[in-house]
């Protein structure tokens, strides 16, 4: 009889490379190492699923993850169960790695593809221009120039300080951007911009305070975000990675061209930035032919 490859008493023992004895000492170290904001995420979505399936990681079994996948299509959207699933299959395939299980039951599980919804999140640049207008204060439609001029994630303009800026002979600046798993890159400040940063400095380290003169949460720049585009009568789905994403779209059409993109966005690779060549319904190269 032909064995099966998840449940073989065949299978090579692993030893174990971490101390943790608990599924809650596991998540942690699975998660060691990753930025806040990522970390957070991710713990919510191991809960999520180990409330669900109600045993610890070592006794899961295939229908569990199955169970639990099909669960969440009566509360999310195909994007974000997506996520989740990733999440939890990345999760597992590290319990694998390190020896914590024998078995990766998640490498069985794909996830579905969302359908491309990109090009419904990118706002026009006079919808831009109204919703940075209604900033209730200098510091807000500041914030949100930044996000845009600038293509920043809002967990990057959340850790901007001053000293990430170094200014040039023609009063621009370049700000060295903390991006997403801890790389680096360079992002121009344009010296009009750079200016009206200037007039918010205040003797604090971060760029962004609250009233208190704390760094701004990232929870209160979506606040400033949403309560802005209400007053501006926009799209009141807009959020930080929207303006991020007309950034995007936006310098494509003036000429930017596809590398000085990706290098300013931060992107992994060039089939990421590529995306979006392909999120202008309006155009096409039907437009430049005729018979």
């Amino acid at each position: 009889m032909m064995s099966n490859s998840l449940t073989s008493t065949n299978a090579p023992k692993i030893s174990p490379q971490t101390n943790a004895s608990t599924d809650e000492q596991f998540v942690e170290v699975w998660l060691a190492g990753r930025p806040p904001t990522t970390a957070r995420v991710y713990r919510t979505a191991a809960k999520q699923f180990l409330n669900f399936v109600e045993k610890p990681i070592k006794a899961i079994v295939l229908e569990d993850l199955q169970y639990w996948c099909a669960s969440l299509t009566d509360i999310y959207n195909t994007a974000t169960i997506r996520n989740k699933v990733n999440f939890i299959k990345s999760m597992l395939s590290f319990a694998v790695r390190v020896g914590y299980v024998q078995l990766n039951i998640g490498a069985a599980v794909k996830p579905q593809k969302p359908w491309q919804q990109l090009s419904q999140r990118i706002v026009d640049k006079d919808e831009i221009v109204k919703l940075i207008a209604a900033g209730k204060t200098k510091r807000d439609r500041l914030i949100m120039e930044c996000l845009y001029i600038l293509g920043l994630r809002i967990s990057e303009l959340h850790q901007l300080n001053w000293e990430d800026f170094r200014v040039r002979p023609d009063g621009s600046a370049i700000a060295t951007i903390k991006g997403k798993g801890a790389k680096t890159r360079f992002v121009n400040v344009p010296r009009p911009l750079y200016n009206k940063l200037l007039a918010l400095k205040a003797d604090k380290p971060w760029v962004f305070a609250n009233y208190r003169a704390e760094r701004l949460s990232t929870r209160s720049i979506n606040r400033v975000i949403k309560a802005s585009a209400a007053k501006a009568g926009v799209n009141p789905k807009i959020s930080a990675h929207w303006l991020r994403h007309a950034h995007a779209s936006h310098s494509l059409d003036a000429g930017c061209d596809l590398p000085l993109l990706q290098q300013s966005l931060g992107h992994s690779s060039l089939a990421v930035t590529q995306v979006y060549l392909h999120i202008n319904p309006e155009k096409s190269s039907s437009q430049f032919l005729s018979v």
